[in-house]
């Protein structure tokens, strides 16, 4: 059977309405533990990234945010906690936006409290466009000496297709 270019062009555009997009779709994801080597942890007191979302398809993220069930952590500019959305994989995994636990600085959050949504909504971001199947991790790294991170954390973020 032959069909015509119109044809095949119809059937496409209906097979598009019939596919879920991404438009304004909130993901949760629970961390439970971490595992650093063979050991599973539930503080952590090191760097880490975590991956976070991988795009099926080509989206903007529009927000994150973090809660972490049982703690709360101090604001601090000394002793404090950097966290870096990023876009990979890549061999430098550049920077969407940062936040950390101080109290003053351009990126400073200030504390964690349980329970509560910790955001990058006033973060200053880079353009947040992923492309099919680039991931979407977060960085935390401690700066001097702040409290541990203690898991359970639970990460939500919004994201629409382009």
């Amino acid at each position: 059977m032959t069909r015509t270019i119109d044809e095949v062009d119809a059937d496409l555009q209906t097979l598009k309405t019939q596919v879920p997009t991404l438009e304004g779709l909130t993901q949760s994801v629970a961390f439970q533990t971490w595992t650093v080597g063979s050991a599973i942890v539930r503080t952590m007191t090191s760097s880490f990234r975590q991956c976070l979302f991988i795009a099926p398809v080509p989206c903007r993220v529009l927000s994150v945010a973090f809660a972490f069930e049982y703690f709360s952590i101090d604001a601090s500019d000394t002793s404090y906690w950097q966290a870096g959305l990023e876009i990979g994989p890549s061999a430098t995994w550049p920077d969407l936006a940062l936040r950390t636990t101080q109290n003053t600085g351009s990126n400073a959050n200030g504390p964690i409290a349980a329970r509560t949504p910790w955001t990058f909504d006033a973060a200053a971001w880079q353009p947040s466009d992923l492309a099919a199947g680039q991931i979407l991790a977060c960085t935390w790294s401690p700066v001097g000496s702040p409290a541990a991170l203690r898991f359970p954390m639970l990460a939500t973020l919004r994201v629409c297709e382009l």
